[in-house]
């Protein structure tokens, strides 16, 4: 199974429940800062072939839509059982209301994008992963069981 993350906290956590049976690469490799990261061509490689496509969700990685039109990959689509938001079921904090707009800063419409540092978010995050991963690995298995 070919998984790509859009940071390494994801690919680790990829990695760790795959043991060794997933191909996993990390678009963001360390300290970056995940707002001003653009897609490359070669991320958009690895993206095209990928069976899932793990991210925060959110409105956390702006380039994430350059990223997936330039991969040109349906199954990792929103929508699609590629597409892994880990924002998904992660109580999220600070969620502003009333109008927002760009004079207040940095503001994230959904609330702190930030939950990856919270232990309890980890482990909701890795159940969200378990999930996708053993979806793709049935649908995986079910295509390639088929008798022609």
């Amino acid at each position: 199974m070919k998984i790509v993350t859009t940071a390494p906290d994801y690919a680790d956590i990829a990695k760790q429940i795959g043991d060794g049976h997933v191909d996993v690469h990390s678009v963001m490799k360390g300290p970056e800062n995940v707002s001003r990261r653009h897609g490359q061509a070669t991320e958009m490689v690895y993206l095209n072939k990928a069976d899932l496509f793990v991210h925060s969700g959110l409105d956390t990685e702006p380039w994430r839509d350059n990223l997936l039109r330039g991969a040109r990959n349906p199954r990792v689509n929103l929508g699609q059982p590629g597409w892994v938001d880990m924002s998904n079921g992660i109580e999220l904090k600070e969620v502003p209301t009333g109008k927002i707009d760009r004079s207040q800063g940095d503001v994230h419409g959904y609330g702190n994008p930030h939950f990856t540092l919270n232990p309890q978010a980890a482990q909701r995050m890795a159940v969200t992963l378990v999930k996708a991963m053993s979806a793709a690995d049935q649908a995986t298995r079910s295509s390639t069981s088929r008798t022609p």
